[in-house]
């Protein structure tokens, strides 16, 4: 993502996109097919999530909390992946065998 555009090609289609008041506006491509799209910034308590760091070793999990409020979450422990539990968006915190554990926002990176 450069200047507010975003650029994305593969053999089988591509994503094109614009950000400009808020939202991305742009068109995706698949085989011979095209759709266009506007998608909103997401409002907190939306947004993407992951485990604290220091966790992660023991711990790697990432949510994504729709506008609605539904988490859709994975997890990897000991090398398994499986379904992340749901967590508090309130505390911010993930109940994982009877532990507490603190789950952080996670920001888009910049420069792209």
């Amino acid at each position: 993502m450069t200047n507010g555009e975003a650029r994305l090609n593969s053999a089988k289609g591509s994503l094109t996109g614009t950000y400009s008041a808020g939202q991305v506006k742009g068109t995706v491509t698949a085989g011979t097919k095209s759709w266009t799209f506007t998608i909103k910034v997401a409002t907190p308590p939306s947004g993407l999530y992951r485990s604290q760091a220091a966790l992660r070793e023991k711990l790697d999990a990432s949510w994504i909390v729709l506008q609605d409020g539904i988490q859709v979450g994975v997890e990897t422990r000991d090398g398994v992946q499986r379904p992340a539990p749901p967590f508090d968006v309130n505390s911010k915190t993930a109940t994982v065998d009877g532990t507490a554990v603190t789950i952080e926002a996670t920001t888009p990176a910049t420069g792209y």
